[in-house]
């Protein structure tokens, strides 16, 4: 029997999801010595190998595949979705929507499910199996995804088969550079003061040639580091104040253009030193609404509490963002103009609040 499935293709960058037959006839092994996918005719997102080899070879070489495929004078369209929490019915709509708008990637910033086990992870990768057929899914960490399930369904081959690699990660993908954070670690260095691994590694990617050469620097994260919406309003939720003392100045002294997040199950925008932050957790959660803004919140803020995804257009003079109704209406649209390249940048210490 021939099993179709996606292999996870990693060499310098991690995470490539790309469609690929024939990878792991009559129930193969995953990397973790398991599959959450072992009774599909039609697995998706997970690495099989067996335990003499490293990755799958020959196919693609990191960045060079991540160029070839996409150069960088094209615009880069991705799709950015977040708290599907296996919500199988609007998860398959927004993967086959995504689909239908031709996008080159997509990344969920976040909680896929609800809890974190085998059967919910089969769940989520049911639902989108229609766009990750054709296009690589970059995953967030969120609260609930955290456990084991989840370093068993999103894999690098080439990482140790203990620890938990794919927590954070970057790519380049033309001409936009790309990084999944963790938002935990983040939370704790802005609470404690500490250089964590996670900030250390982040401030060097934002530093490297492949960072400061890319026309848009893009953060994505679970949390968000601000927001209003809320079930119920009474328990004060706005977002992280370790990402706001941490994260947002080391992403603003980079010249990053926005922080994508999940979380609040909704859909918020708002601009914070420069950047565009932008709350996309409208993928299956049930939905929450917006609370009271404390003193000195950002002003002006949009909230709309509904089901969506968002399409992001990243081309060589603006960067354009939507965010779509299950309608198929896009109910938000903001364009960034490029900006310079900050090539003269350099990770100090002191280029964070640490």
């Amino acid at each position: 029997m021939t099993v179709r499935c996606f292999l996870v293709i990693v060499f310098q960058v991690p995470l490539v999801l790309l469609p690929a037959s024939g990878c792991a006839p009559n129930g193969g092994q995953g990397r973790r010595g398991s599959s959450a996918l072992s009774g599909f005719d039609e697995p998706a997102m997970v690495a099989w190998r067996d335990s003499a080899k490293r990755a799958p070879t020959g196919l693609v070489a990191g960045s060079t595949f991540l160029r070839a495929a996409h150069g960088d004078a094209r615009p880069v369209r991705m799709a950015v979705f977040g708290d599907g929490h296996a919500s199988t019915k609007i998860l398959r709509h927004i993967a086959v929507a995504a689909r239908d708008s031709s996008v080159d990637l997509a990344v969920i910033v976040g909680d896929a499910v609800g809890v974190s086990n085998e059967g919910q992870f089969v769940r989520f990768l049911e639902a989108v199996l229609p766009l990750v057929r054709v296009v690589p899914l970059w995953p967030v960490i969120g609260n609930h995804d955290r456990g084991p399930a989840y370093f068993q369904t999103f894999m690098r081959p080439d990482a140790p088969s203990s620890g938990q690699a794919e927590a954070w990660y970057s790519i380049r993908w033309g001409s936009v550079w790309m990084a999944m954070l963790d938002t935990d670690d983040l939370v704790k260095a802005g609470e404690t003061g500490i250089e964590t691994p996670e900030v250390a590694w982040l401030r060097a990617g934002l530093a490297s040639p492949e960072a400061r050469t890319a026309d848009w620097r893009l953060l994505f994260v679970h949390q968000p580091p601000y927001s209003l919406g809320w079930d119920p309003c009474i328990r004060g939720y706005h977002g992280e104040a370790g990402l706001r003392r941490v994260l947002l100045p080391l992403a603003s002294q980079a010249g990053v253009s926005v922080v994508f997040s999940g979380h609040v199950h909704g859909y918020e925008r708002g601009q914070v030193d420069g950047m565009t932050l932008i709350v996309t957790g409208g993928a299956g959660g049930t939905l929450d609404h917006s609370c009271r803004a404390p003193e000195g919140f950002p002003s002006p803020w949009l909230t709309r509490y509904q089901n969506h995804w968002v399409l992001v257009e990243a081309g060589p003079g603006a960067l354009v963002i939507e965010a779509i109704g299950l309608d198929g209406v896009a109910f938000d649209r903001v364009e960034i103009p490029a900006g310079p390249p900050r090539t003269e940048w350099v990770a100090t210490r002191e280029s964070g609040s640490l």
